[in-house]
C-alpha cells in the first residue's frame, strides 16, 4: 500500500483531536483507534466495516432518528455512541405500590405470607398441611420435567415427610422457605463458579440446584419465548427448598435448645438471567408494554421479601459477549462470523436507540431475541438502576469478574460477610480457593481464536458510556474495564 505516512499521520491526528474534543479520555482513545483504522482503508481485514461520519466536530446534541444503513456491513459508530451518551441520564422508574403488585398475582401472595419466622435466618413460615399423608406431595411437581434427578431427592423427602411436620393440636404444619439471597446475573460472568464455591459453605449445602428460572419465565408458563409450558405453581417452586426446610424443622423438633447452625441454613436462587429478564412477565401481561414496564419481576421478588440480599457479578461486557457467543452458538464459530453478528446487532440497536429510550431497547424482548448477539446483557447499569429502585444499596453486592478471579479468597470472604455467614474452617477454605474454575472455554471454542481487533474496538466504543455510568453509580473505576484486554 503506497502511503505518505507523514501526511497520513498529520491528517489522522487532526481528525482525532477534532472529534475527541467533547469526549472522555478513554472514549477519545477508542475513537482515535477507529479513525486510524478507517484512514488505513480496506487493506486491513474487516476494519473497513467501521464507517465513520463527521459528526463529532460540534458539541453533542440530541440525536435525530436514523435507520440502519443500507450497507449491511457498516455502522455509524460515532452517532451510536453519542446517542447512548445523550440518553444515559433518564428519569428513574416509578416503583409500583404494594397493592398494585399483589393485585397482578393474587395467588403468589395468597401462598406467601407477609412476615417470616424471626429466629430462622432464611425467610421461612409454617403452612397448614391438610392433604392426605398417603399421597406423595412431590409426585406431580413440574420441575421434574426439567430436572429428572429431582425424583430421587423428592422420594427421600417423601419417605420422611410426616416426621418433619409441626403439630399443634389436631393440625399439622409444614415449614416452607424462600431464598435468603439471589445471584441475579449476569450470564457468562462467573455466576456458576461463584455458586460452586458458595456451596462449599455448610450453611448452603442444602440447596439443590443453581438455577430454577422460575421468577423470570416458568412462573408465567414459558421455558423461553419460543416454548410455552404449563405455569409452574409457586408451591412447586417452594418444594425446591424443602431439603433446607426439613433440616431446619428437624432441629426445631428434636432439640429443646435450638441448633443454631441449622437455623443459619441459607437458601439461594442463582438464576443468572433474573437481573435483566422480564420476557415471561411481558408475554403474559400483554397490557404492559416494554416501553412502559411499570411492574417487573424484581418487584415481585421485593414484595415477597423486602429484606432479600442480591448479588450480581459483572464481567467486561466486551469479553462477556464473545464468551456468550462461543458458549451458546451451536453453529460453526469464528471470530469473523462474530464480527458480522456484532455489526448487525449494533445496527439494530442504533435504530432502536434513535427512536426510544435506552431502557426500552434494553428490555425489548423482540429486539433482544432477533439480535444476532446479546448486546443487551452487557448494558449492566440499565438493569442495576432498576434493582436499586427497590432494594437499598447495602442489600446489593456487585462483584467484578476479573477482580473476583484474581483474588478468590478476598472476594469470597467479602461475599460471606455480606451474607452474614460464619467463616469457613481452614480445610474448607483451602478446598474452596483451590477449586477448578467452572465453565472455562472449551478446546472447540478456543479454536475460534481471539476476537478480531476491529470487533473489540467497536464493542469498546459501544459499551464505554454504559460502563462509565456503572462506575459512577458504584463509585468504582474498576467497572470501566479500561485495562481489560483478554484474548
Amino acid at each position: 500500500m503506497d502511503v505518505n505516512w507523514g501526511s497520513w499521520m498529520l491528517r489522522a491526528l487532526r481528525t482525532c483531536l477534532k472529534k475527541s474534543l467533547f469526549l472522555s479520555i478513554t472514549l477519545s482513545v477508542l475513537t482515535c483507534l477507529v479513525i486510524f483504522y478507517n484512514l488505513l482503508g480496506h487493506e486491513t481485514e474487516f476494519l473497513h466495516n467501521l464507517t465513520l461520519h463527521q459528526r463529532l466536530d460540534k458539541p453533542p446534541l440530541a440525536p435525530t432518528p436514523t435507520t440502519v444503513s443500507k450497507n449491511n456491513d457498516s455502522i455509524d459508530v460515532e452517532l451510536l455512541t453519542m446517542t447512548i451518551i445523550t440518553k444515559l441520564e433518564y428519569v428513574p422508574r416509578k416503583v409500583p405500590e404494594e397493592k398494585e403488585v399483589m393485585k397482578l398475582d393474587p395467588n403468589l401472595f395468597s401462598v406467601i405470607p407477609r412476615h417470616y419466622l424471626p429466629h430462622i435466618k432464611s425467610p421461612c413460615w409454617y403452612e397448614e398441611f391438610s392433604a392426605n399423608l398417603t399421597v406423595n406431595p412431590y409426585k406431580w411437581n413440574l420441575f421434574l420435567l426439567i430436572h429428572p434427578s429431582l425424583k430421587d431427592v423428592f422420594q427421600n423427602l417423601w419417605e420422611n415427610f410426616d416426621q418433619h411436620l409441626h403439630s399443634v393440636g389436631d393440625k399439622k404444619y409444614r415449614l416452607r422457605c424462600l431464598p435468603y439471597f439471589y445471584i441475579i446475573g449476569q450470564p457468562k460472568c462467573g455466576t456458576t463458579d461463584l455458586y460452586r464455591r458458595l456451596k462449599q459453605h455448610p450453611a448452603l449445602r442444602f440447596n439443590l440446584y443453581k438455577e430454577y428460572h422460575w421468577w423470570p419465565s416458568l412462573h408465567y408458563g414459558y421455558v423461553d419465548l419460543n416454548t410455552r409450558c404449563s405455569k409452574f405453581p409457586v408451591t412447586h417452586y417452594l418444594d425446591l427448598f424443602d431439603m433446607a426446610s426439613h433440616k431446619i424443622q428437624e432441629s426445631i423438633k428434636v432439640n429443646a435448645i435450638l441448633d443454631q447452625q441449622a437455623l443459619k441454613i441459607t437458601t439461594v436462587d442463582a438464576t443468572s438471567s433474573v437481573m435483566s429478564n422480564n420476557k415471561g412477565w411481558i408475554s403474559v401481561y400483554k397490557d404492559w408494554k416494554d416501553s412502559d414496564l411499570k411492574v417487573m419481576t424484581l418487584d415481585f421478588i421485593y414484595r415477597v421479601n423486602p429484606k432479600a440480599k442480591i448479588i450480581a457479578i459483572l464481567r467486561d461486557p466486551v469479553e462477556r459477549l464473545y464468551s456468550d457467543y462461543l458458549y451458546f452458538n451451536l453453529a460453526k464459530k469464528t471470530a469473523e462470523d462474530f464480527h458480522v453478528a456484532v455489526i448487525r446487532s449494533l445496527q439494530m440497536y442504533q435504530s432502536c436507540f434513535a427512536e426510544n429510550s435506552l431502557r426500552y431497547c434494553a428490555y425489548n424482548s423482540i429486539l433482544n431475541k432477533e439480535s444476532p448477539v446479546k448486546l443487551h446483557e452487557g448494558m449492566y447499569v440499565v438493569y442495576l438502576l432498576d434493582w436499586l429502585s427497590v432494594f437499598s444499596r447495602d442489600q446489593i453486592l456487585v462483584l467484578q469478574t476479573e477482580q473476583y478471579s484474581a483474588h478468590i479468597k478476598e472476594k469470597m470472604d467479602k461475599v460471606f460477610d455480606f451474607l452474614d455467614l460464619d467463616p469457613l474452617s481452614e480445610q474448607l477454605e483451602t478446598n474452596m480457593v483451590h477449586m477448578s474454575r467452572a465453565n472455562t472455554r472449551s478446546k472447540a471454542d478456543q479454536a475460534a481464536g481471539p476476537m478480531l481487533l476491529a470487533t473489540r474496538v467497536l464493542l469498546k466504543l459501544f459499551y464505554h458510556p454504559f460502563n462509565q455510568k456503572l462506575a459512577s453509580v458504584l463509585d468504582d473505576k474498576n467497572f470501566l474495564w479500561s485495562k481489560s484486554e483478554e484474548a
